[in-house]
């Protein structure tokens, strides 16, 4: 006997309750597991983050003894004065040739871009050290001779402002700079009184003053070594 094709097409489908029950299962996994997945996926963005301020400390360190000159790390703060420090770049620092007396001057300087700018993944910044002590590197209290927030328009040491992508002159910085022999221009002792107590902590913007998770990248003033620490 031939089965009747309108019974085969009607035993092939689903019904509307058996449709809703797989609805309603999937919308309990994706309640259970959606807090874990975005947490999972945060801290890869956060590890990508301390990776990425990690490897352009090293290799500011690496520029500076392999060409034997100065080399600048510059963490931008976009925008200036209200923004986060989210982005950092790495300049060969030359000095410039005084035109009126053909010696080389000993303030003014070519700042040459070894690196573009270098954008945290969001929402990971570096927390500013305003009121803490998660990243004595943006403190502009280290040595205000050495280590200060600047506007770009107003420089008066090198022949043309750096512009960023989207922003130009719109934002703010704090910087550091590596020796020709390894060593950093930053004092010995840091603002509070512990020797190489120089460190920038990374996290999520979206967390507290005092984050849970975030990742630290400390700089011994003197050697110039690189160290990672995750809590």
């Amino acid at each position: 006997m031939k089965a009747n094709p309108f019974l085969l097409l009607r035993r092939r489908g689903f019904s509307l309750i058996e449709l809703l029950t797989v609805l309603a299962i999937m919308a309990i996994l994706v309640g259970l597991t959606g807090p874990s997945l975005i947490q999972a996926l945060q801290g890869t963005s956060m590890t990508r983050a301390a990776a990425s301020v990690q490897n352009t400390l090293k290799a500011a360190h690496q520029y500076a003894l392999s060409l034997q000159n100065t080399v600048a790390v510059r963490f931008y703060q976009i925008p200036k004065t209200t923004g986060n420090f989210s982005a950092l770049q790495l300049f060969e620092v030359t000095p410039q040739v005084d035109p009126t007396t053909g010696v080389v001057s000993t303030t003014l300087n070519t700042y040459t871009p070894l690196t573009p700018v270098i954008n945290l993944p969001a929402p990971n910044i570096m927390i500013p050290n305003t009121g803490t002590e998660y990243s004595t590197l943006l403190d502009p209290a280290v040595d205000p001779a050495l280590l200060t927030t600047q506007d770009p328009s107003s420089e008066t040491d090198v022949q043309t402002p750096i512009t960023i992508p989207v922003y130009g002159l719109g934002y703010g910085y704090i910087d550091f700079r590596f020796l020709p022999n390894g060593a950093t221009n930053l004092p010995l002792t840091s603002p509070t009184g512990a020797s190489n107590n120089y460190y920038v902590t990374i996290a999520a913007s979206t967390q507290a003053a005092a984050p849970k998770n975030f990742y630290t990248i400390q700089v011994d003033p003197l050697t110039g070594k690189v160290t990672f620490y995750r809590p």
